[in-house]
């Protein structure tokens, strides 16, 4: 039984300053994750009555993309709380809405990255692939690489290049358009490739709509789901039994608002994506 909604907001100011934000203050989240490599993640998140101080720490204009002011936010029930973004805040502002005082934040996954990289490398006959995709990341402030699949396969370029210019922009050439960026981590995945882990099970129980098919994709409504990770394998249980199988989830939204005050809403929407291959699960 899902209850006792719970979450966690942490963030660094680019002068190494640390926030925490906890409960009590009422934080309304909205978060989106998924795999299209030209698609950014983003998280929107209004918080209420924070301190003069916070609110003043927390100003933050959108055009200065030169700065790095990473938020992590974990969310989930009791005392288990579970990172669902991570990312960089791209504008941080406070108003007045009649005796309230509301922060809004508008924070991106990969944003940061992708505006501030830059490379100019060469890379001789002799590079692989995911060579050429690792030392690209290189170039490219605040991101780690994680699972490498089939289109950073170690294929070596028919001859030596000269790269200039965005390193996400050439990695997203060299993979055909299958690089995403998730937590600040670079993937790269085929449409049936998932990272490993355990199957999420999406049960009946916890679904608040049988799934929808729109475009290739079921999407289905379920209960705040704070576990849900894309890239991963989840196990669909509907009452509609013919979409009832395992899936690649291919996107995950949530939106949620955590209040001691008042119950709110909370619910995530989990894309799933409807392929003709069996799932390969990539390790490294």
């Amino acid at each position: 039984m899902k209850f006792i909604r719970n979450y966690e907001i942490r963030i660094t100011t680019p002068d190494g300053y640390a926030i925490t934000i906890r409960p009590p203050i009422t934080a309304a989240i909205e978060s989106t994750q998924d795999v299209k490599g030209s698609s950014i993640s983003n998280a929107s998140v209004t918080l209420t009555n924070l301190a003069p101080s916070t609110r003043t720490r927390l100003g933050k204009d959108k055009f200065t993309r030169v700065d790095y002011w990473q938020i992590i936010i974990l969310a989930g029930y009791g005392n288990t709380l579970i990172e669902i973004f991570r990312g960089n805040i791209q504008e941080g502002y406070s108003y007045k809405q009649g005796t309230e005082w509301l922060t809004k934040l508008e924070c991106y996954d990969g944003a940061y990255q992708v505006q501030n990289g830059f490379m100019s490398e060469t890379f001789t006959k002799d590079t692989t692939m995911k060579d050429a995709i690792i030392q690209s990341v290189k170039n490219i402030p605040q991101l780690l690489v994680g699972v490498l699949g089939g289109p950073a396969s170690e294929v070596k370029p028919a001859r030596g290049r000269v790269v200039v210019g965005n390193p996400y922009n050439e990695i997203q050439k060299m993979t055909d358009g299958q690089a995403f960026i998730s937590g600040e981590t670079l993937y790269v995945l085929a449409d049936n490739e998932v990272m490993p882990g355990k199957v999420f099970v999406l049960s009946a129980e916890d679904n608040k709509t049988t799934p929808k098919r729109r475009d290739g994709y079921l999407e289905v409504e379920r209960v705040f789901s704070p576990e849900l990770k894309v890239g991963r394998i989840a196990e669909l249980r509907s009452m509609v039994e013919k979409y009832n199988g395992q899936y690649k989830i291919f996107g995950v939204k949530h939106s949620a608002v955590f209040s001691q005050a008042e119950a709110g809403d909370a619910t995530t929407t989990v894309s799933l994506f409807i392929g003709d291959k069996a799932l390969l699960e990539i390790k490294s």
